[in-house]
């Protein structure tokens, strides 16, 4: 069994980029995904560059909060408001038109712009509030990944309980990724969940991919922005595979 762990929002504010840095200096984390459209992505950049984890970066894609890159999204209705500020939620609707999608297409390759601009080439994408596991989402920026030499994209949460269509829905998504070889991972989930799970549920050769959203918390120690609890400890746990036996996964 192999964990990558990834901490998420890369960019957002000078103390998440502080947390991050020092959770790839501790060991905690393996890689991170920025948010180019954010405040402090450029922050986040020069960090990365100054200690080395330039080639551990990837897009952390965000239709979800703050302002669009591209002009074209900032004019749709169902993404921004009319102040220009991203408004979408996940699951609104299901099918999107062929100008929506191409709005898409199109914010996502300012993204990878930016990375560019920067000096980072990321290969692999996941997105805010899990935005890209949407069907038509994806597929409009699969063949800008495609276009930019992307490898993996984050699948679905399958470790959190879910009802019986997202299960469903969650699993035929995945099966897409591993069948277009964007799967790189055989589970994903956010670390208390994972947590959870009996440690039988996970073969020998998984490969799990762990969320994390590192903070800076008292006395200068890690913690995990959803769970509130020491990240570092956390991860000990994973590695030490003493998973939590409960029921539910």
């Amino acid at each position: 069994m192999s964990l990558i762990i990834s901490a998420d929002d890369f960019g957002l504010t000078p103390e998440v980029n502080k947390a991050i840095i020092q959770a790839f200096k501790l060991g905690i984390i393996n890689r991170a995904t920025a948010i180019a459209n954010s405040p402090f992505f450029s922050e986040a950049c020069e960090l990365a560059h100054a200690n080395g984890y330039e080639n551990n970066i990837g897009v952390h894609f965000n239709i979800t909060e703050g302002i669009p890159i591209n002009p074209q999204m900032s004019r749709i209705p169902l993404f921004c408001s009319s102040s220009g500020r991203f408004i979408y939620r996940r699951n609104k609707k299901m099918f999107l038109s062929r100008s929506k999608m191409n709005a898409i297409s199109a914010e996502c390759e300012d993204h990878i712009l930016r990375f560019h601009e920067q000096g980072l080439h990321p290969t692999h994408l996941d997105s805010h509030h899990h935005v890209h596991t949407e069907w038509f989402i994806f597929r409009a920026i699969e063949p800008v990944l495609r276009k930019y030499g992307f490898s993996s994209v984050r699948i679905a949460d399958n470790i959190v309980n879910s009802s019986v269509p997202k299960k469903i829905y969650k699993s035929l998504f995945n099966t897409y990724l591993k069948k277009r070889h964007w799967l790189s991972t055989s589970h994903f989930g956010d670390i208390s969940d994972i947590l959870k799970c009996k440690a039988s549920v996970f073969r020998n050769n998984s490969v799990i991919e762990v969320m994390v959203h590192p903070m800076i918390g008292h006395g200068n120690t890690l913690i995990d922005a959803l769970s509130g609890k020491k990240i570092e400890s956390l991860i000990e746990i994973l590695r030490n595979d003493k998973f939590i036996q409960t029921e539910g996964c």
